[in-house]
């Protein structure tokens, strides 16, 4: 879900782009102008159309057939991939230069979820955007990617339709693609406990669940070690590293807010309005996306003190921070922008991918295409 507030709960933000402990101004040094995504403008009456457009020529060029996707009267309009290069963003040299240098400190690979291909797919590339190949799509959606302590695991979430409330499948594979299987049903959001033997997930709207990596041993964490949430959400929900806390996003005391509840205690703390919250490596602190659409950004939440304190803030074109997470050792913010609109959704907003250095320094943009790019994690693995 969007973090769109309802009416009664909008407050005006003021937050700038500095950073927190007094660092400099997180920004992207080059803007550019928006692109899209007259999508955002334009998607209602033109979905129809382009969808169709695409299917015909997915079918002509050969490639695999993905199923007709209109849900709710609104057409799934995708971009073939001659459309996501032809609306993408030409980076300036500054950019480039950006992008080569953070890849000097950025090891690994980044995994994130993307619609390239017509359906989203789970996808792999380096951190200076280049190499892109898909790890696994199909012609369902395969999207939120979660990565393992160890990098040999990816969780994601399997679904035929693309929509709030699909119904869908927790799926594991290894971090190279192979051997993708089916872990659990009736699940979404999946995270990896600390030890890396359990994986937690949303099922429903109203609750969290854990499982083994084998799929079994199946059960309720929340709201049965918290009944202060019982009959509210519990949205994206994620675990401390030392598992004494969970962090989610609910509409208990109004749509929506971030929130850390105690799992021993049964204690709950608002974090403060927005969604999406995630930790950092120590469990002293965590980040979340404050706001609500069309404006939100990235703030921090100290777990002892309560302090909260803005990280990053862009503002147009490109004014909508979402999927945030920070890279094992606490170096870098990984997270997506996408061109502010009140008619931008997760599903079709042209989200690109940025890392933010938490040292001081500017955001850097790593994705450069007319698709959406989203729910990025570093894989500090080497190449595979």
């Amino acid at each position: 879900d969007r973090c769109r507030p309802d009416s009664a709960d909008i407050e005006v933000n003021l937050v700038g782009p500095r950073g927190f402990a007094g660092l400099a101004s997180h920004r992207d040094p080059a803007r550019g102008q928006p692109h899209l995504d007259q999508g955002a403008q334009n998607l209602l009456g033109e979905a129809p159309r382009l969808a169709g457009v695409q299917r015909d020529a997915r079918r002509s060029a050969g490639r695999r057939s993905h199923r007709d996707k209109i849900e709710d009267g609104v057409g799934t309009a995708f971009q073939n991939p001659a459309d996501g290069a032809g609306n993408a963003d030409k980076p300036t040299v500054d950019q480039l230069n950006a992008r080569a240098a953070l890849a000097t400190k950025l090891k690994g690979r980044i995994i994130f979820d993307s619609n390239r291909s017509g359906t989203f797919g789970i996808y792999s590339m380096k951190p200076d955007g280049g190499d892109i190949k898909p790890l696994f799509d199909s012609e369902d959606h395969d999207q939120f990617p979660a990565i393992s302590p160890d990098g040999k695991l990816i969780a994601f979430f399997r679904s035929q339709k693309l929509s709030r409330k699909a119904i869908g499948d927790i799926w594991l594979m290894n971090s190279d693609g192979t051997n993708a299987r089916k872990l659990v049903g009736e699940g979404t959001f999946p995270s990896f406990s600390a030890d890396g033997k359990r994986i937690f997930f949303q099922r429903g709207r109203d609750r969290m669940m854990v499982c083994g990596l084998d799929g079994k041993n199946v059960r309720e964490i929340l709201p049965a070690q918290v009944p202060g949430l019982k009959g509210f959400t519990v949205g994206k929900p994620v675990v401390s590293p030392d598992g004494e806390w969970a962090a989610l996003a609910s509409d208990k005391g109004g749509r929506w807010h971030a929130w850390v509840v105690n799992l021993k205690t049964g204690a709950t703390r608002r974090i403060g309005r927005g969604c999406e919250p995630t930790w950092f490596p120590d469990g002293k602190s965590l980040v979340w996306i404050s706001g609500g659409t069309p404006d939100t950004s990235i703030k921090r939440f100290v777990l002892d003190s309560g302090k909260r304190s803005p990280v990053f803030d862009m503002h147009e074109p490109r004014a909508l921070e979402y999927f945030p997470t920070i890279t094992r050792d606490g170096r870098f913010i990984l997270f997506s922008l996408a061109p502010a609109s009140r008619l931008s959704n997760h599903e079709h907003a042209n989200y690109q991918i940025y890392a933010l250095p938490l040292d001081g320094g500017d955001a850097v943009r790593i994705t450069f295409d007319g698709y959406n790019n989203r729910w990025p994690k570093l894989l500090s693995i080497p190449d595979f």
